[in-house]
């Protein structure tokens, strides 16, 4: 199908290199599952200690809570618990924002870096998932 004039050793030669490159992309493939799975890990651990983190800032604040409505002055109270609240939320949110941003970071990171130490691997899988993806459309509209 392909015999472009090529003798029976350059097809050898052609298929230990696609052997080969194969090889690598496997290779790749793990290295970067590996990658993203210390990563996943690591965000884990990250968001456990967050939470344990938030658990107790949450226990301290339905203390403090409980002092102000020990207090005569329930207006005043229902102000500075709606503040408290808020401002916690607030912090709370920017947390969980900034875990999410070095997260992306991280994988950004490590994509490139995987990305610039191996360009061949990566190249191969990013024609590979083009290669699957067009056949998968092809077929998907072909049935039609």
């Amino acid at each position: 199908m392909f015999n472009l004039g090529k003798s029976n050793s350059d097809k050898e030669e052609l298929k230990k290199e696609a052997s080969n490159l194969l090889d690598n992309v496997k290779d790749s493939s793990t290295e970067l599952a590996s990658e993203v799975k210390k990563s996943s890990n690591y965000l884990q651990n990250e968001a456990k200690e967050a939470i344990y983190d938030s658990k107790a800032e949450i226990l301290t604040l339905i203390s403090s809570l409980k002092g102000l409505l020990a207090d005569t002055d329930y207006a005043g109270n229902a102000r500075q618990m709606r503040d408290q609240v808020l401002a916690k939320a607030g912090e709370w949110k920017n947390k969980a924002a900034d875990e999410i941003m070095h997260a992306t970071d991280v994988s950004v990171v490590k994509t490139r870096s995987v990305v610039r130490d191996q360009p061949l691997a990566s190249v191969a899988i990013a024609i590979s998932a083009g290669v699957i993806i067009g056949y998968i459309l092809g077929n998907k509209s072909s049935s039609k």
